[in-house]
Formats: C-alpha cells, structure tokens, sequence
C-alpha cells in the first residue's frame, strides 16, 4: 500500500495484437524488461508468453535461433481456454476486486461474509468457496490465505474420549442441562472460558469467556495465569453487573487447567454474602472441543496476537480493540448480525437496561 491506494492485479490479458508486438520486438532483440514497459504489462506476463510461443527458426546464415511466433502464442492460449472452465467472475470487475481486498484487509472479514456482502452492495452472486478458490489461486495481488482471520473450515477430528470418575465435588460438562449442551444453545447465560498465553515464559495472559448463545467475548488481560488472578478477573466483572451477574452468567464452563482449580471461590459471590453466582463445570480431561466457541474464538484472537509474542506487549486498549472487532463481526450463523447485536437484546429480555453503563464501566 502507497499512499492509501490498494494496488491490484487487474486481471489483463494479453491480446493477439499485443502478441504481435511481442514477436516484432523480440525479433529486434529487445529484452523481456524492455518489451513489459513498451506494452505495459508485468515482467512475468511477458517472460511467460515468450516460453508459449518460442520456437526455433533457422536464420539466413542457416543457424537456428530462438524466435517467438505469436501464432503459436495465441494457439497455446486458446488450447488454455477451452480447458480452464468458466471464466473468472470478477476479471473484468475492477470495483469488486478492490472490494474485496479491502474488506479483508482492512476489515478482516470472512470470505462467507464477503460473499453476503457483495450481493447487497454490486449485486454480484459469488460464493464464498469461489473467494477462497481465488485467494488460493493467488488472484489477487496484496491477499493470501494469510491475510484470513480464519483459514478454510476444516473437517474437525474428534477422539473417542474414556469416561472418567468424578473427583472431588467438581461438576462435569456431561451434568449440564440439556439447553447448555453441544447441539442446543437455547438458553442464554451459559459461558465458556478459557485463559490464552503468549510467549513462553512470559508470566501476562488474557482470560477469555465466550457467551454461548450469542458468541459475545469478554477478554481480560491477566498479571499472570494463576487461579487467584482469575477469581480477582471475574470478581471485577461481579462488581461491574452486580446484582445482573448471576442472570448474565448462569453457568461457566471451562477446562481443569490449575488456573480454573478454585471453583469454591469461582462460583461464590463477593457481594452477597452465602449466595453464588455461578454453577462452574469443568470439560473432561484432553476434551477442548468440548469448549468449541471458546476454541473458535482463541483462533481469531491468535490472528492479533501470535504464541510467540509476549502478552505483556499488549496493552488494554488494544485487547478491548480484539474484543470489539470479535463482537462487532458479521456472523453467518446469526444471518450476518453481531454478537453485540444479540447480546444486547438479550439484556433487554431481562430487563437489563443499563448496556452501555456496563461499557463504560469496563
């Protein structure tokens, strides 16, 4: 980026008119850079061409030397195009092209969010498999699969899982009620959490909750990954929705990690004295995908900040620019509003008012 333009490759193509030049100019010993500036096309479509169309040619002094025909150049062309399929939607599109290396550059949105997108703004039907067929065919000039907040779905493997004993008094993921369960998500209220580290060594990490329901983040960064530091984190939340918090978290779900160990002092609250304010339930044992929107999540914040980086690199304003992009993002599921959105009128349907006094606060 220079200046605030995107560059694009424009999708051009050579024509047989240009092929000709090509063959008058190279007969005359221009190099492949002269020829791309002469005809104002990129050095490799140049250097390409001249491998599709060169032969031999015997001179008047009866040696061969290598020639270029653009005959044999627009058939080897021709040949392609009846193999490659359909054309690419977008080649003549410069608008939408530019649209969409913005939106994921700039915006960081998903190609299915795209695909929605481009519908509603150019009228244009394109899926988002066919943005990811682009992005991997390297169509675009400043997008890779590297610039995606999340790579392509992936089948998700899943291990077959021994039934452990209960210890202790700890509530398992499998005694939840049915609303909590994997498949349904009826009932909001019902948390997942998870803490995510940063370099090795590096003491900082960040405590993640994810809303079930509505997929809404709250991510909290740490001193260190103790279970003092997480009780302290949630009994600031306690403090910021008070008498709302057990309405809001009903349940927590999280991992048996030594930082989620205390869960006498998770579950009670600092408010009101001999009352709880949350039921917590720990996920079996090697079981994260028992916390998938928890996962799902993790990855997404990884795209900000890398396990190589220490999180004490971060301050909080950037963490909270992490939690408002992830809750202000389109969602496929939730045909394409946001958590906010949801989570909002969710507080409404309990009678929480006082959203954005809970904003402020934080």
């Amino acid at each position: 980026m220079k200046g605030g333009i995107i560059f694009l490759r424009y999708f051009k193509h050579l024509q047989y008119k240009d092929r000709l030049k090509i063959e008058e100019l190279f007969s005359k010993k221009y190099t492949v850079t002269e020829i791309s500036k002469i005809l104002k096309f990129s050095y490799s479509t140049i250097k390409r061409e001249l491998e599709k169309g060169l032969y031999l040619k015997l001179n008047s002094d009866l040696v061969y030397v290598d020639s270029y025909s653009a005959d044999i150049g627009e058939k080897e062309y021709q040949d392609m195009l009846k193999s490659k399929g359909p054309d690419i939607k977008i080649s003549h599109n410069h608008k939408v092209a530019n649209y969409i290396e913005e939106m994921i550059l700039k915006k960081h949105l998903s190609p299915k969010v795209i695909s929605k997108l481009l519908k509603i703004k150019f009228n244009v039907s394109l899926s988002h498999v066919t943005i990811y067929k682009y992005i991997d065919s390297e169509l675009f000039l400043k997008i890779s699969n590297k610039n995606l907040v999340v790579k392509k779905d992936k089948k998700q493997k899943y291990q077959k899982i021994k039934i452990f004993k209960k210890k202790e008094n700890k509530n398992y993921i499998d005694e939840r009620d049915t609303n909590i369960d994997i498949v349904n998500r009826k009932e909001f209220g019902h948390w997942e959490m998870d803490t995510v580290k940063g370099k090795k060594g590096n003491k900082n990490c960040l405590l993640v909750l994810t809303e079930r329901k509505t997929r809404q983040e709250i991510i909290t960064k740490l001193k260190d990954g103790t279970s003092d530091s997480v009780i302290n984190a949630l009994d600031r939340l306690e403090r910021k929705f008070r008498k709302d918090f057990p309405k809001i978290f009903k349940t927590i779900t999280c991992d048996n990690g030594v930082e989620f160990s205390n869960d006498v002092k998770t579950e009670r609250s600092v408010l009101y004295k001999n009352k709880k304010r949350t039921t917590l339930y720990y996920c079996r044992p090697y079981s994260s995908w028992q916390r998938g929107s928890n996962e799902n999540t993790n990855k997404m914040i990884r795209r900000y900040i890398p396990k190589s980086e220490p999180i004490e690199n971060y301050d909080e304003k950037y963490i909270l620019g992490i939690e408002d992009f992830i809750n202000n993002y389109p969602r496929g599921i939730f045909d394409y509003k946001t958590s906010n959105e949801l989570y909002n009128n969710e507080l409404k349907e309990l009678g929480i008012i006082n959203q954005e006094l809970y904003k402020k606060e934080k």
